[in-house]
């Protein structure tokens, strides 16, 4: 599928569930949402996290990924000393991240992320969370390569407050509201229409009151996490 038509999908299905909400006149009210958030606590907690930036310099060829030869890897690990000397000399650690780091996906944004325990490979992880705030870690080596880890705040464990969840369950109650209409909705348009599958191996397939829109399991995958 083409980007062109990814989008055209996205734009017929957005329509179309612009139109169901619309005919079906959902509503979901600001007592249900409190509501949910009252019954479901454990929906909305939030473990302990941390803000951490690292710098890595990658021990395997990004176009192969193989180990790379001892000889590359002795040069990545200098460097690594190196840039490890200037960080705890003061060096703005952001800079040094987007400049040096072989890791896309955090080098543009000053190799940083925000996780919980166990979410990272778990010399990492162990690494990052032994960290003080505004400590910089010696060199960690994983699978990856080398890391330079400097923590920037540590979050403790707690429930989302309701203001930063209340849109995600509106949502939520909005798609479990839909699912239970959806069918009903369909079967009376095929009949208002006068649709008709006359394909024998097609009509098996079809479900006989039309097929509910796709909800998630649990509003945002629990919808106070973030």
């Amino acid at each position: 599928m083409d980007q062109q038509t990814l989008k055209g999908k996205m734009n017929e299905e957005a329509t179309a569930r612009v139109v169901v909400e619309r005919e079906l006149a959902i509503k979901v009210s600001d007592d249900e949402v409190k509501k949910f958030y009252e019954e479901n606590p454990a929906e909305f907690e939030e473990p302990e996290r941390i803000r951490a930036s690292h710098i890595l310099l990658s021990t395997r060829d990004p176009s192969t990924n193989a180990e790379l030869s001892k000889e590359k890897k002795d040069a990545k690990h200098k460097l690594a000393e190196d840039l490890l000397k200037r960080a705890r000399a003061g060096e703005d650690f952001a800079k040094l991240a987007k400049e040096y780091s072989e890791d896309p996906g955090s080098k543009d944004n000053g190799g940083e992320y925000t996780f919980p325990r166990g979410k990272m490979v778990p010399e990492f992880d162990t690494a990052a969370f032994a960290l003080k705030t505004n400590q910089i870690s010696d060199i960690v080596v994983t699978q990856f390569g080398y890391h330079i880890i400097k923590l920037s705040e540590k979050m403790p464990a707690g429930k989302v407050a309701f203001d930063k969840s209340e849109a995600k369950i509106k949502e939520y109650l909005t798609q479990q509201k839909l699912s239970k209409e959806i069918p009903t909705y369909m079967a009376k348009l095929r009949k208002e229409a006068n649709v008709e599958i006359l394909d024998e191996r097609l009509k098996a397939l079809e479900p006989a009151d039309g097929s509910p829109l796709p909800t998630s399991q649990s509003p945002l995958q629990k919808p106070g996490k973030q």
